[in-house]
């Protein structure tokens, strides 16, 4: 048996992989590999994780007891160190039984949350894999750091006013895989989250296709739901500032309002001529300088290359900083002019009259949009 530990990095399409590993279950088993379906209604193995971190690390999902955090929060439930490590238990139990039954000759584990990871807590992690197998193979995929961190930045604004100024964000490609490859013997592959380089330009497609034998002969038969929801430039700016003024003690929280608006707004997104979210040229030049040796480690140890201009990334260095590299205003971040976000500031109010005096929204929902602020 061997296993593929997949561990992200974040925003790399983790959401759309785990959810087509766990709906093509079937088509997997023909190829001779199994995705054990996590517990509780998760995409992820994320809660393996539980297992190797103290109380102050876990993520707030365990902190809920691996339900919806929203829903928990509700109910008031508080879940001791002992309790989330007993669920982590019973949730590896779950996995180590599918594997073990499925007789399958590769298992798929897929956590983001190992991206991360200390040493120590990797080599946890590795030892309570090996109760399984010995051959373990990492798997990371990776992206041009101003994509991702626009794309966190995307997630983030959706529960908070407040985020990562550019000058703080770091993606630590370097430094995580360092990690991984020291602790699993330099098994650990890596994948470009660049469209115009995925095979099939999907990561489905690719993962399939690049880690799993047999994984060619099938991928003919997935069936993929893309489960990234992007926002406009415009619509990050607006959440940002309803949820600065409206909702400023909810940060970290999903308020189920400003998640409507979310929606709407992207709901009517090809009608009001919103613009891709993208950094202000200058900052994005320079988050890549920033990033120089981690792009170099890329290149040089898996031959990755995010398609950056090496010229412009050293002239970026030798200019500093750029002033809006403090700043944690999405407008002044991004790429967009000021009176976009008027426009569709103006658009949204006239979308949600309409809903207001024609309906209650059910056209959103038509669109297959959900409205609880779930998914990532």
């Amino acid at each position: 048996m061997r296993l593929i530990l997949h561990i992200g990095m974040p925003k790399t399409g983790t959401s759309t992989l785990q959810g087509a590993l766990i709906a093509n279950r079937d088509v997997l088993a023909r190829a001779g590999a199994v995705y054990p379906e996590p517990l509780w209604g998760k995409l992820s193995h994320n809660y393996l994780t539980s297992l190797v971190q103290p109380m102050e690390d876990m993520p707030r999902e365990f902190a809920s007891g691996g339900e919806d955090f929203e829903a928990s929060r509700a109910r008031g439930d508080q879940f001791t160190f002992d309790a989330i490590r007993a669920r982590g238990e019973e949730f590896w139990r779950h996995v180590r039984r599918q594997a073990t039954d499925s007789g399958a000759d590769v298992v798929i584990v897929s956590s983001e949350y190992c991206y991360g990871l200390a040493d120590h807590k990797i080599e946890s992690l590795r030892s309570m894999l090996a109760e399984l197998t010995d051959d373990i193979e990492v798997v990371c995929y990776v992206r041009h750091p101003a994509e991702y961190y626009v794309s966190l930045t995307q997630q983030m604004v959706r529960a908070s006013h407040q985020i990562v100024s550019p000058a703080r964000f770091r993606m630590r490609a370097r430094e995580c895989l360092a990690r991984f490859q020291s602790i699993f013997d330099g098994r650990v592959r890596v994948r470009p989250y660049d469209r115009t380089q995925l095979l099939g330009r999907d990561i489905v497609t690719d993962f399939v296709t690049s880690f799993v034998p047999s994984g060619a002969d099938v991928v003919a038969d997935l069936d993929v739901v893309d489960r990234n929801e992007s926002m406009s430039a415009e619509a990050m700016c607006i959440l940002q500032r309803l949820r600065r003024h409206e909702w400023a003690d909810q940060n970290g929280q999903f308020a189920p309002e400003s998640t409507h608006v979310r929606l709407v707004l992207n709901a009517d997104r090809e009608g009001d001529a919103q613009t891709p979210a993208r950094l202000d040229p200058k900052l994005d030049t320079w988050i890549v300088a920033r990033h120089r040796d981690d792009l170099a480690f890329l290149r040089e140890q898996f031959g990755i290359d995010l398609g950056t201009d090496h010229e412009a990334i050293a002239a970026a260095h030798d200019e500093g900083p750029p002033p809006v590299s403090q700043s944690h205003d999405l407008a002044e971040i991004l790429a967009v002019d000021e009176s976009h976000i008027e426009h569709t500031l103006y658009a949204l109010v006239r979308s949600l009259a309409d809903r207001d005096l024609h309906g209650d929204g059910s056209d959103v929902e038509r669109r297959g949009l959900r409205l609880d602020g779930g998914g990532q």
